[in-house]
């Protein structure tokens, strides 16, 4: 059976790729509510709060996860401000795959 050609390679790239967002729109998707505050507290290392906080941003605006290494670098930038973190704690090697997958179920199901 034959595949069919959905998408040209570099469509394929941005349906894979988190959005690209200007100041309003980040601040709009990277939203801190009460509820969010208190999740925030409960995660105690920075690249997870910073994980957490992107997986969120990125499921608001297209409601699609992405991996850590494709989240662009203003977001991460932006979210140490927001958070107060110092981004040199950011390494998403550190953001372990299980982590991830504990914030979707957690926090989005």
């Amino acid at each position: 059976m034959a595949n069919i050609k959905i998408f040209t390679k570099a469509e394929q790239r941005a349906f894979d790729a988190p959005p690209k967002i200007n100041n309003k729109e980040r601040s709009s998707a990277f939203f801190i509510n009460n509820e969010i505050s208190d999740i925030l507290s409960l995660i105690r290392i920075p690249v997870n709060k910073i994980g957490f906080m992107l997986q969120l941003g990125s499921f608001r605006l297209t409601g699609k996860f992405f991996a850590p290494d494709l989240y662009r670098k203003q977001d991460v930038l932006f979210l140490c401000k927001l958070l107060n973190i110092d981004i040199k704690y950011i390494n998403f090697n550190n953001y372990k795959k299980i982590t991830r997958s504990t914030h979707k179920k957690k926090y989005y199901y």
